[in-house]
């Protein structure tokens, strides 16, 4: 939509949000960005931003499904040793079936990749007295697909 479309539409003519939550635990078809950039606190990371493309099973059938397209994300800090070895974990699989041989050929190639990934929910408290809990996925055994 552009400025001209925008002066005579209405609300119902946008489109809604995407939600960025964490889709139900389970094995999943993904469309995968990779990225690194600097966060506004000055701390690197890199960052995973997924979109489901298919559910190819849930791991708790009861649960409400995640939505096709529905948009999610994993960041991992690199100036410590654990958010370095997590984003290792993923970039020693992704690397060499890409054919990447360093990083930034693999910033440049990651981008709308089609993988496949287990999807685990994962709880952190808040800090905030009262407020609920935050979901984040973590996304394991990838695959490009």
């Amino acid at each position: 939509m552009n400025l001209d479309q925008l002066m005579s539409a209405s609300l119902d003519d946008l489109a809604d949000l995407p939600t960025f939550e964490a889709p139900p635990n389970g094995s999943y078809r993904l469309d995968l960005t990779v990225e690194a950039k600097k966060k506004d606190d000055g701390k690197d990371v890199v960052v995973f931003k997924y979109i489901v493309d298919s559910c190819v099973e849930q791991a708790n059938a009861a649960e409400q499904p995640a939505e096709i397209g529905q948009l999610f994300q994993e960041q991992f800090q690199i100036s410590n040793d654990v958010g370095a070895g997590f984003f290792k974990l993923n970039a020693a699989v992704l690397m060499p079936a890409i054919g990447a041989s360093n990083f930034a050929e693999f910033f440049e190639k990651a981008k709308g990749l089609k993988v496949f990934g287990v999807v685990k929910q994962r709880k952190v408290e808040s800090k905030e007295a009262g407020e609920p809990p935050r979901i984040y996925a973590s996304v394991s055994n990838l695959q490009v697909l």
